[in-house]
């Protein structure tokens, strides 16, 4: 199960979650004065806050959105692989402890002073079809003397929970923002959650970035091209002192990620280092994606 936790916020780096307006005038929004966008994406691994998403394997992404100057709202979505599927040791049924989805849901208010511009948001991030504490697997009340012997050499009796599941799905506040410095763009985030992924209590995310233009635009192959540096760091800390479950679980931890982004054509491609730290079972990662906003 600790593959599926979610680190430390990359979010500032994730090209496919930077959508651009639809071709439109921005001197006549579109719809209640604001403009609506889309985007697409594949990448190598979908990584969040320096945890894989997809057990290390490719990933397609999308999502659609509205915003004007003050607000916005939207949803993006994903595949994911928590590579978590069990056996009931005692029917053979297989137990699947993950969603191959994720959809998140999300608004904000972004009021700007000056040059600092601000970011007041929330998301509720959902995995359809994942099992839910009502999805506990129970010990068979009759056993035969086989799953007798099973049972004692698990320690669980007849109608014992077997695997006891937990709300997968959760929210998430967010107070952030973004100021220039020269050709550089600073942004810090705080984002809080009440009840974290797997009921893992409260959580606390603060987390900062860094991004600039590499040099001028150029011509390439009859399109104008660019490339940005990027990079992020942040800190996961669970707030609640009481959670179990295996190495690495409920433990805090630092992830850092570093790339450049080339556009051309229109379509993005990144090129990304992961790294998270003292966190057991989770190293350093590469990760390539290529997306496009409309």
């Amino acid at each position: 199960m600790f593959s599926k936790f979610k680190s430390v916020a990359l979010g500032a780096l994730m090209i496919a979650a930077t959508p651009l307006a639809i071709a439109q005038d921005d001197a006549e929004p579109h719809f209640l004065g604001g403009n609506f966008s889309a985007n697409i994406a594949v990448t190598t691994d979908y990584t969040f806050r320096g945890i894989s998403q997809s057990s290390a394997d490719a990933a397609i992404q999308g999502g659609f959105d509205w915003a004007s100057d003050l607000f916005y709202v939207g949803t993006w979505g994903s595949t994911v692989d928590f590579n978590d599927d069990l056996d009931n040791p005692f029917t053979g049924e297989q137990i699947s402890d993950g969603s191959s989805t994720e959809i998140d849901f999300y608004f904000g208010y972004t009021p700007s002073f000056g040059d600092l511009g601000l970011d007041f948001g929330f998301t509720y991030y959902l995995y359809p079809n994942a099992p839910q504490g009502e999805d506990d697997v129970i010990v068979p009340t009759a056993l035969s003397p086989d799953q007798q012997v099973l049972a004692d050499a698990l320690g669980v009796a007849a109608g014992d929970v077997l695997v006891d599941f937990q709300d997968q799905n959760y929210i998430e506040l967010k107070a952030g923002g973004s100021y220039p410095v020269g050709p550089a763009e600073v942004g810090f985030n705080l984002t809080y959650s009440p009840d974290y992924y797997f009921e893992t209590g409260d959580v606390l995310i603060p987390s900062a970035s860094l991004s600039f233009p590499l040099g001028n635009s150029f011509e390439l192959a009859g399109s104008e091209t660019s490339l940005s540096f990027s990079t992020s760091i942040g800190y996961l800390a669970f707030l609640d002192n009481d959670i179990s479950g295996g190495e690495g679980f409920g433990e805090d931890y630092w992830d850092f990620g570093v790339g450049v982004t080339a556009t051309w054509f229109g379509i993005d491609f990144d090129a990304r280092f992961i790294d998270t730290f003292s966190l057991a079972g989770n190293g350093s990662t590469g990760v390539f994606t290529i997306s496009k906003s409309f």
